[in-house]
């Protein structure tokens, strides 16, 4: 199993931030903007696998058995919205100036 950590999504880091934004597009990428401050954000990008069904499948399979927390919240997530979509945000991240 990968284990990726950003230091800027810890607990502390994520405090300091000034707020967020979510913008969801029609292709089904998604960007998640943290601001830092009025003119300087940091941004995660995700995209929706056109099988990400299948995707999620094989990572339940790889993981379940070191991470059954996070998979019985998805799993109660999934359940109450069957039309939902599953994205994967990489741990890379870009510091922008807005």
């Amino acid at each position: 199993m990968n284990k990726y950590d950003d230091p800027k999504l810890s607990l502390e880091t994520l405090q300091s931030y000034q707020g967020y934004s979510l913008q969801v597009f029609t292709s089904g990428r998604i960007k998640l903007s943290f601001h830092i401050s009025h003119t300087h954000g940091v941004e995660y990008y995700g995209e929706c696998p056109k099988r990400f069904r299948e995707a999620y499948a094989r990572q339940y399979q790889r993981s379940r058995q070191v991470l059954p927390e996070h998979f019985s919240c998805v799993g109660a997530i999934l359940g109450g919205a069957p039309a939902s979509l599953i994205h994967r945000v990489p741990i890379f991240s870009t510091d922008r100036v807005f």
